[in-house]
């Protein structure tokens, strides 16, 4: 007996040492950092509203925000057992993060089995995006949780039919997806739809068949249709936020500049080390992974006919129910398809006009990105595998450390500075800053005055602004004269307001402060005038 025992845990040995090294690696990234970058202004906008009144807060994401509540719910529930602070208000996201990762290796398990698995666990708890919004208090990392948890139930609906509760979850995480991001209806609504036509074809080849009761498979549809009706049931909300028009700002860049962007940003994040080499390097790895993941998917002939083929209807109405509805190959073609779902629906929208197309709002397509490598590693020859794997590893490592160690690559500091300006003039000064930084200067230090637009007054003043940089390119620290200044400033250190007649000359004395450039603004008391020198007397 325990010489089988044995024998049992040592063939699970490598098994197991690798999932743990998996969490812990995954619990390190998202967990140990969470103080590192400052608040920025849509997580100080997410304190703000977790610490109203819980009617006035679902007031308030109706009115400023641009996602459903569920979310915020949570969140304040969060903050009310662990407190405001970074950490507390990062916890929940961080949490979702790290679920993530168990989701999406349990996705390439199903599929590819335990190679797989591995392979996706380490390019999803290195991924620079997923580690990125683990650590940012806002809806994103959730999302992308629930949406990752709906498709492996939809994955074990169609693998493991008599197993009733992949639906179930299926249900739970899509209808709470939903509720989290708008974005998730694409995704979840395919797959739904997808389950719903399961169902239909059960109930009719039960009626032919003459059985007393649909299949297992028939029996669950219902619940696969309960994301739909929560969509619609949603829809009021989304209209009254989609009036607000809260997130215009999306369409300011062209769209093609942004579709262009999101493969190099799901592979190497927004800023990353050594590129454009590095994100070169990850995308040939992935390339070549993605390409050997497709294969197999379409490596049955008759993968994609057999979803409606008689074969398939028989097996649904016989008694093999509890046999696979769709083989691997055919789900991971599915799974495929609602990726492309995801993408494609958005982008239809975008070219009617409705242009909410963002990196962040397709976070969840990095989970199936990692489960499509890790499915083409599972596949490929070891001297293919290994060398692919390790680029793309490598690439995202990169991108995941360069927030590290790059304080350019981190979120505005908003809180050095707003400590800074604490420190410097108090409680009896202004804190002028760009409009991004009222919200954050006023979480860190709230006895500050802070406003965007200098008052005039004599008092000192900090005028802040981010790193100057254009879309796509690495952040660089500004000069003088990319600052949003309300004076006249040059290149120089001295700028001269006296265009202004309303304001007295002031001196600007810049200071660079981790990934901000702030100037302390001052009065310049004018030099008292010399007394007039006679003038010499001329000899006579």
């Amino acid at each position: 007996m325990f010489g089988r025992l044995g024998a049992r845990l040592h063939r699970r040995a490598p098994v197991v040492v690798a999932l743990v090294s998996i969490i812990v690696l995954t619990a390190i990234l998202r967990f140990a950092t969470l103080e590192l970058q400052s608040v920025w202004y849509d997580e100080a906008q997410t304190a703000r509203l977790v610490s109203l009144p819980l009617d006035s807060m679902l007031h308030a994401v109706a009115r400023e925000e641009s996602t459903p509540p569920l979310f915020y719910l949570l969140e304040r529930a969060t903050t009310r057992l662990l407190g405001d602070g970074e950490v507390a208000l990062r916890a929940l996201s961080a949490l979702a993060g790290l679920l993530t990762v168990l989701v999406a290796m349990a996705i390439a398990k199903e599929v590819a089995g335990r190679r797989a698995a591995a392979a996706t666990g380490v390019v999803a708890a290195l991924s620079p995006l997923l580690v990125w919004y683990a650590q940012e208090a806002r809806s994103y990392s959730l999302y992308a949780l629930l949406v990752s948890a709906a498709l492996w139930g939809f994955v074990r609906a169609l693998l493991r039919p008599a197993a009733r509760r992949s639906t179930l979850v299926f249900a739970a995480s899509g209808s709470a997806a939903v509720l989290t991001h708008w974005f998730a209806i694409a995704p979840i609504g395919a797959c739904a739809t997808y389950l719903v036509y399961r169902e239909v074809v059960a109930r009719r080849q039960a009626r032919r068949f003459q059985l007393a009761r649909p299949t297992v498979a028939g029996q669950a549809g219902p619940l696969a249709a309960l994301p739909l009706f929560t969509a619609v049931l949603a829809t009021p909300l989304l209209l009254a936020q989609r009036s607000a028009d809260h997130a215009s700002f999306i369409a300011s860049e062209p769209l093609a500049r942004r579709l262009a962007q999101l493969p190099k940003q799901l592979l190497v994040g927004y800023d990353a080390l050594f590129e454009p080499w590095s994100a070169l390097a990850g995308a040939i790895g992935a390339a070549l992974l993605l390409a050997l993941a497709v294969q197999r998917a379409l490596g049955n002939s008759g993968g994609v006919r057999r979803i409606a083929s008689p074969t398939a209807h028989r097996a649904l109405a016989g008694a093999a129910a509890s046999r696979p509805l769709e083989p691997p190959q055919t789900v991971l073609l599915l799974l495929f398809v609602a990726a492309l779902a995801g993408v494609g629906a958005p982008l239809v929208a975008a070219l009617l006009g409705e242009d909410f197309v963002l990196t962040r709002n397709v976070l969840w397509l990095a989970c199936p990105l990692a489960v499509l490598v890790g499915v083409g590693f599972a596949r490929a020859p070891r001297s293919v595998a290994w060398p692919a794997l390790v680029l793309v590893v490598s690439a995202a490592a990169a991108g995941t450390a360069a927030p590290l160690v790059d304080p350019l690559a981190r979120k505005p500091d908003w809180r050095g500075i707003a400590r800074l300006a604490a420190h410097t003039v108090g409680p009896v000064g202004t804190v002028v800053v760009a409009p991004d930084g009222v919200l954050p200067v006023r979480y860190y230090e709230p006895r500050l005055s802070v406003v965007t637009v200098p008052p005039n007054d004599p008092s000192k003043r900090f005028l802040c602004a981010s790193p100057a940089r254009k879309s796509g390119s690495s952040p660089r620290a500004p000069t003088l004269s990319d600052l949003p200044c309300p004076v006249q400033v040059s290149t120089g250190a001295v700028g001269d307001a006296s265009r202004s007649p309303d304001r007295a000359p002031l001196r600007i004395r810049p200071f660079k402060r981790r990934t901000l450039l702030a100037v302390l603004v001052e009065p310049v008391r004018a030099p008292r005038p010399r007394p007039a020198e006679p003038a010499p007397q001329s000899a006579r």
